[in-house]
């Protein structure tokens, strides 16, 4: 089920964040897009298990946090929440993924939902062109 966040979740988010993130945000980061309804989260009986941000550049959706927790990775979660990601981005040509060089899993995650990934510096985009 993909809700709105709501207060109760923020611990939740909080945690699944600092377990995908080298540099997680602050709390006031993740209100702020929750605030904005730029937060999608991935709920299983009524527990938080994944969320992703995101904001709109120049016609592409830009999602720049995406994470599931961790016990709960490679169980087809992730590709819910890609696919509601997806679904926001109907209006848009592409969606974008930023990801960091640390997170492999991720990267290879992406690329199995036909994502082409390109960067340099530690940080790459991940692209798919949404038809």
């Amino acid at each position: 089920m993909i809700h709105r966040m709501n207060k109760t979740d923020f611990e939740r988010v909080m945690a699944i964040q600092w377990s995908a993130y080298r540099d997680p945000w602050s709390l006031e980061a993740i209100a702020s897009r929750a605030k904005l309804d730029k937060l999608t989260l991935l709920v299983v009986e009524s527990e938080v298990i994944g969320f992703a941000t995101y904001y709109w550049f120049r016609g592409t959706l830009v999602c720049d946090r995406f994470a599931v927790s961790v016990a709960l990775r490679r169980s087809g979660f992730g590709t819910q929440l890609l696919e509601a990601v997806e679904a926001k981005a109907r209006r848009a040509k592409f969606v974008w993924i930023l990801a960091e060089e640390y997170q492999l899993d991720g990267q290879l995650f992406l690329k199995s939902q036909g994502y082409r990934g390109f960067g340099r510096d530690g940080r790459y985009v991940f692209e798919k062109e949404i038809t």
